[in-house]
């Protein structure tokens, strides 16, 4: 009964654990190797692409994506880039799937160190997921309008079922949401939904990021 339930939970973190040390320079040398890759590939088109367009050009995201979208391994040194610049957020080795100025989709990968005793991925690595996703939508919304900036709150996570092998999590901004935000006068709080679904397009998690929004002093 309950012993053998307990033998079988604490069998499996220990064969998430012996599976990761094995796994792990199978999955962080290739990733690496590709990193590296992609950005000596980027180095080139990127000083033509400085030059030509200037800088003002590159402080918008999706600008940025754009262009690495369009190299070789470009999202995976956009990815490295939120990477370098949120490190936390880089222990789930997120993958930037689509980055748009109000919209942008995140995806995860199943790995054994990220996973619980119950043979899913952990509750905080999903939060993590979906906590990067609405940041980055909402930072680079922002930057689409003038005087207005934010910061998150709050931070409330709903979890649906297990979730196994890949996980995709979006944020998209609503027209009025927008409009709101374009008439803000003082201050605004505001949840940001981020879902995450897994391969089989079921909604597996749900990550609801509270931010208030002011406007910017003259």
């Amino acid at each position: 009964g309950s012993t053998r339930e307990t033998l079988r939970l604490s069998e499996s973190p220990m064969k998430d654990h012996f599976i990761g040390y094995l796994v792990y320079p199978f999955v962080a040398i290739p990733h690496f190797l590709t990193q590296l890759l992609g950005f000596l590939i980027a180095i080139v088109p990127a000083a033509i692409a400085f030059f030509s367009k200037g800088p003002k050009h590159f402080k918008r995201y999706s600008n940025i994506f754009k262009f690495c979208e369009g190299l070789p391994f470009g999202k995976t040194v956009f990815s490295s880039l939120i990477g370098f610049a949120a490190p936390y957020s880089a222990s789930i080795s997120a993958h930037v799937e689509e980055f748009t100025d109000y919209s942008v989709t995140v995806s995860m990968m199943d790995r054994p160190w990220l996973r619980n005793p119950f043979s899913s991925i952990h509750a905080i690595a999903l939060a993590n997921l979906g906590e990067l996703c609405s940041g980055l939508a909402t930072m680079s919304m922002l930057q689409t309008l003038k005087g207005v900036k934010g910061i998150p709150i709050r931070v409330d996570c709903s979890y649906k079922k297990k979730s196994r092998g890949k996980i995709t999590c979006k944020c998209s901004f609503k027209e009025q949401t927008l409009e709101q935000l374009k008439k803000l006068d003082d201050t605004m709080e505001l949840k940001v939904d981020a879902e995450m679904r897994d391969k089989h397009d079921d909604l597996v998690a749900t990550c609801a990021v509270t931010w208030s929004f002011k406007r910017k002093k003259a």
